[in-house]
């Protein structure tokens, strides 16, 4: 029996998702599904990479998209991503009358949420809640959101308090960042 190709499982599975990848990610997806079914299985593996590859962009780019320019009135700066050793790291910094408040969104890091999420666990840290969210200060201006899914977002402050960090932090679309 064949196993269902990835590319045809991402089709099915998230239509929506595979609508908004460009046509070369599509038409890779496609052919990798097609060559599985041919039993060419090299090529249907190079094709399901230049597929995986493609969504992978595709769920950067609307990663990135999720910190708007403006929030509460601090504004956004560039908005940069790297990618190593199955890692993604998107980062951006907000403004507002000489404060700053860098932002970090670590994603395929289950290990570091896991430490994270055990830190808070830990006499003498500060915890919040923001929303359904939990979060914890690492120091009086970082403060960390460990997702499930291993996405880590952290937040810190250069002349910010923690009551503005936390409401800052209220204003993102956490439900969007965690991945869910």
């Amino acid at each position: 029996m064949k196993m269902l190709p990835l590319a045809l499982s991402v089709t099915l599975l998230s239509p929506n998702l595979f609508a908004s990848v460009d046509k070369d990610t599509q038409a890779a997806c496609e052919a990798a599904a097609e060559l599985a079914k041919g039993d060419d299985l090299k090529a249907a593996v190079e094709e399901a990479r230049w597929c995986l590859e493609g969504i992978e962009q595709t769920l950067q780019s609307m990663d990135a998209d999720l910190f708007t320019k403006e929030i509460n009135g601090w504004n956004r700066g560039e908005v940069t991503t790297n990618k190593a050793m199955g890692m993604t790291l998107t980062e951006t910094s907000y403004t507002k009358e000489g404060s700053h408040i860098q932002v970090s969104l670590n994603t395929g890091t289950g290990a570091i949420g896991n430490v994270m999420a055990q830190m808070g666990m830990m006499q003498g840290v500060k915890r919040v809640r923001l929303g359904k969210h939990k979060g914890i200060f690492t120091s009086e201006n970082e403060l960390a959101i460990s997702f499930d899914g291993g996405r880590l977002l952290t937040l810190q402050g250069d002349g910010v308090d923690t009551e503005t960090l936390t409401e800052f932090a209220k204003a993102l679309p956490l439900d969007k960042l965690s991945g869910q």
